[in-house]
């Protein structure tokens, strides 16, 4: 692909999401596969083509809850099912903003192909405020490369 060709960077931005999802294939063999299983669920954005990671919003309280409870972890849907292909695998790790909101990811998430299910996002709410106002967006989504190993005593 030339890129010297392209009108803008909005094209470019669009280019690299089309290539991601799979609509055509550049960089990554395969696709990943994403599917919206919720009305308000958002696709991974990403402002910059430079940009290394997608940003995730969540939509949904689980369980339906009217608010979070502090000094708990609260869980969040993204109304969103993720298939990396093969050889592939997706990390989602918090926004780095998200604890000035009063909340924090325990952890990362790794989503490898084949696990099906809505991506659910646990945050721990450790300040008294006001809940995340959804639909926010949290979480950020990094694409890593498998390396398969024997693991030997």
């Amino acid at each position: 692909m030339n890129f010297s060709k392209l009108e803008s960077s909005r094209q470019v931005v669009k280019l690299c999401k089309e290539n991601l999802f799979g609509l055509s294939t550049m960089h990554i063999p395969g696709k990943i596969v994403v599917h919206k299983i919720h009305p308000q669920a958002e696709f991974p954005h990403k402002e910059k083509v430079s940009d290394a990671t997608w940003e995730i919003t969540l939509v949904n309280r689980a369980e339906n809850r009217a608010e979070d409870e502090t000094g708990e972890i609260n869980e969040f849907g993204t109304g969103l099912q993720f298939n990396p292909p093969e050889g592939y695998f997706l990390e989602f790790i918090a926004n780095n903003t998200l604890h000035r909101h009063g909340y924090m990811m325990p952890g990362l998430i790794i989503v490898e192909r084949g696990k099906n299910g809505e991506l659910i996002i646990p945050l721990y709410k450790f300040r008294d405020t006001d809940g995340l106002q959804l639909p926010f967006r949290a979480v950020q989504l990094i694409i890593s490369t498998s390396l398969y190993a024997h693991i030997s005593n």
